[in-house]
């Protein structure tokens, strides 16, 4: 298909942070990554080219030069976009001439779908398609943004923001919907999301949660007038398609040698509310194994449920349960292993010990909770499932005219009129992961995507607050005034919802921030009594404060208070 014109034009928004890249060093390098692109491939970009180096990146991910490459970025000296991938010992490329423009923010994305058809975007128009192969699944170890893997190739010269990498070829509808708005990172299939508008520091913060940040190597924050809104309000409170947890099944040729143990994977968990219906696994052997589903409250694990005992075949392994498993958002997958281990793992790091790495296993023979030890290794184990409704478990509360207000596990908000009476949730009230009501009654909220949103009451909707990012808890003062948790785990405050933050000094580390308001005390009135043995005047509390005993109260004279006629007592808090 030849190019076509794109007269697509979009729209300015808010100055926002960027990326800048100087092109003769700077870059972002991310962590090595194994991900399944079996199903398919996206990558997304804002860019904004200054020049045009030569052969220079938005994206290179692989092994080294040619070696299981993924390529996006300028083709030579010029103008053209191309997406160059090297997979199975071949070279596949797509290249659209003059798709790229010099000091203009251009929306870029590829996409690969199943049957290896790739296809070149321009702000969100289709403009190049060709016949390509889908990307290997395996480790990548040696992936950039605004780098090559070849030596003598360019670095990227401009700024850059909102890369996206997806494991499905995402089509031309979505792509045009959503490239101009903020993602919030728990998008189905969404495997990386790199804003790169933190405006600050070195870390460019992967948003999903694979948690892949990338280290900054001289690339510098710059402000750009940006393209660019916040999520989508009809975003909030939208809940994923299906049920997944675990990791992509890819072969890394070894697997575990110990026998009759547990292990649980907390790299990647449950992501939604719902039940699983099927597992996968890469096997290196046929020993048997069993997939079990955790769960950790507070430091107590628990087992969720069990799969019956399967014996795999070397190689992928599609298993479906005869009795789905309920699970909920945050939930763990693991497995048991009766003899030998079988599912393929990557071994790149050494044990941990003590519980810190990111799978926990137990001693030969152990219960299947009594994890002793860790490693920070990735199995090839995956399941997934239907959306379901699930018991809501409340985490954090709060108090307001409207009784009780509650966020849930699955981030919507609950009420309930009193403590005992039962949770009722609010429709189109995610998603969020903490709130607070204001003395005026109004609901505030913090969005998984770290902004604060409010609405007027429990029947409104969520209106995004301006400038409100990014913070991961808030309270408010008896003035009204907000303070905030920051993503650096620092105070903030804000006078108004509509007043800017401002840092407070010396306040960090922190994860949370609650107002706590003391009484206040006043002297009551004497009782009025027509009896003249009743008691009238003030007791004071001694200077020893606590519990009270006998040496703390001023004794009155027994004929001033009869035992038997002493009815009130007043306490005078000064």
């Amino acid at each position: 298909m030849s190019q076509t014109e794109n007269t697509t034009s979009v729209k300015k928004d808010a100055i926002e942070s960027v990326l800048a890249f100087d092109g003769i060093d700077d870059y972002v390098q991310l962590p090595a990554a194994n991900t399944d692109y079996s199903q398919g491939f996206t990558v997304e970009a804002w860019v904004q080219h200054k020049s045009f180096r030569s052969w220079s990146r938005i994206i290179d991910f692989g092994n080294g030069a040619e070696k299981n490459s993924i390529v996006l970025g300028n083709v030579g000296k010029s103008k053209p976009l191309g997406l160059h991938l090297f997979c199975n010992n071949e070279k596949h490329f797509i290249e659209a001439p003059n798709a790229l423009e010099i000091g203009k923010w251009t929306h870029v994305a590829a996409t690969i779908d199943k049957s290896g058809m790739g296809k070149l975007y321009k702000n969100g128009q289709l403009i190049q398609s060709k016949q390509l192969s889908l990307p290997d699944n395996l480790n990548r170890t040696l992936n950039y943004i605004g780098k090559s893997n070849w030596v003598n190739d360019g670095y990227f010269e401009g700024q850059m923001t909102e890369v996206r990498v997806w494991n499905i070829a995402r089509p031309e509808s979505e792509i045009k919907e959503n490239m101009s708005q903020r993602l919030k990172g728990n998008e189905t299939v969404l495997v990386g999301y790199l804003p790169l508008n933190e405006g600050s520091e070195n870390i460019a913060k992967d948003k999903t949660s694979n948690g892949n940040n990338g280290t900054i190597n001289g690339a510098t924050w710059g402000k750009s007038e940006l393209p660019i809104t916040g999520t989508k309000e009809s975003e909030i409170g939208k809940k994923p398609d299906v049920i997944t947890g675990g990791n992509s099944p890819s072969k890394y040729g070894i697997a575990d040698t110990r026998t009759n143990y547990y292990l649980v994977d907390t790299n990647k968990p449950i992501n939604g509310n719902g039940e699983i219906t099927g597992w996968n696994i890469w096997a290196e052997n046929t020993s048997p194994v069993q997939l079990i589903t955790y769960r950790k409250e507070a430091n107590t694990w628990s087992v969720v449920g069990k799969s019956e005992v399967k014996t795999p075949v070397i190689g992928l392994n599609e298993f479906s349960l005869t009795t789905p498993i309920k699970v909920n958002q945050g939930d763990f997958v693991g497995i048991y292993y009766p003899q030998a281990g079988s599912i393929s793992y990557d071994k790149n790091t050494a044990p941990l010990g003590n519980l810190s790495g990111k799978v926990l296993f137990t001693s030969s023979g152990a219960t299947a909770t009594a994890f002793s030890d860790s490693v920070d290794r990735i199995y090839s184990l995956s399941v997934k499932g239907n959306v379901g409704e699930i018991p809501i478990k409340i985490e954090k509360t709060e108090t307001a005219n409207y009784g009780v207000i509650g966020v849930g596990t699955n981030n919507l908000l609950c009420s309930r009129d009193t403590l005992t009476s039962d949770w009722k949730e609010i429709p189109n009230s995610g998603a969020v992961i903490g709130a607070i009501v204001m003395p005026d009654g109004k609901i505030v909220g913090v969005g998984t995507n770290k902004s604060l949103y409010t609405r007027d009451s429990l029947i409104s909707d969520w209106k995004e607050v301006p400038n409100s990012g990014a913070v991961i808890s808030v309270t408010v003062m008896p003035d009204g005034e907000l303070v905030g948790v920051g993503a650096n785990n620092r105070l903030y405050s804000r006078d108004s919802l509509t007043s800017d933050w401002k840092e407070i000094p010396n306040s960090g580390s922190v994860i949370a921030v609650t107002c706590s308001v003391p009484p206040k005390f006043t002297t009551p009135e004497p009782v009025p009594s027509d009896n003249t043995d009743q008691v009238s005047k003030p007791i004071k509390l001694g200077p020893t404060g606590g519990s009270i005993s006998g040496t703390d109260f001023q004794i009155l004279p027994k004929d001033t208070a009869p035992q038997s006629q002493l009815k009130k007592v007043f306490v005078n808090a000064g």
